[in-house]
């Protein structure tokens, strides 16, 4: 897809909200077989959980996202479901539409467009990708460097998530 300023090339990555993170964090990787890429938390949120699963190598397009609101309502339109799209582009250089600035997610750089009925999409790059933490380890609570010096803070509000084995 073609805009003037910038190109879509495809999904990034499909975020939804989750009353019951580990009931989801069982969900994704046995019924539908994802793989899970990174756990860490909301930036916006650093004491709820958010979680990514896709095809194992966190390639953009593959990753579907859960944030934890364990007081979400359950499941209706605007309740407990996709809370945002966001699409693949190239780089910084492609946010030319009216936005709300760029936001460094240290995964990937991001801005965020509404549409006319104001329905929230976010533009994300392809980079630098998840393993800018190092090698993937989906025990170990990943946090940007903004959020390192609060990591035992935000541990301790964090449940622990076990995993039932696929």
């Amino acid at each position: 897809m073609k805009n003037a300023s910038f190109t879509l090339n495809g999904l990034h990555h499909v975020s939804a909200l989750s009353a019951h993170i580990e009931r989801t964090h069982n969900f994704y990787p046995r019924v539908l077989g994802l793989r899970p890429i990174i756990k860490t938390v909301s930036q916006d949120e650093p004491g709820m959980y958010h979680l990514f699963y896709g095809d194992g190598a966190g390639s953009p397009g593959s990753d579907l996202t859960v944030f934890d609101l364990p007081q979400a309502a359950p499941e209706r339109h605007g309740n407990n479901s996709i809370s945002c799209t966001t699409f693949r582009i190239h780089g910084p250089a492609a946010f030319g539409y009216r936005n709300s600035g760029v936001v460094d997610r240290h995964y990937f750089r991001s801005a965020y467009v509404r549409e006319p009925n104001g329905i929230l999409f976010e533009l994300a790059t392809e980079g630098p990708g998840f393993e800018v933490d190092g090698p993937k380890d989906e025990d170990r609570l990943s946090l940007p460097p903004s959020l390192e010096p609060r990591r035992r803070e935000i541990e301790e509000q964090l449940k622990p998530l076990t995993r039932v084995p696929a």
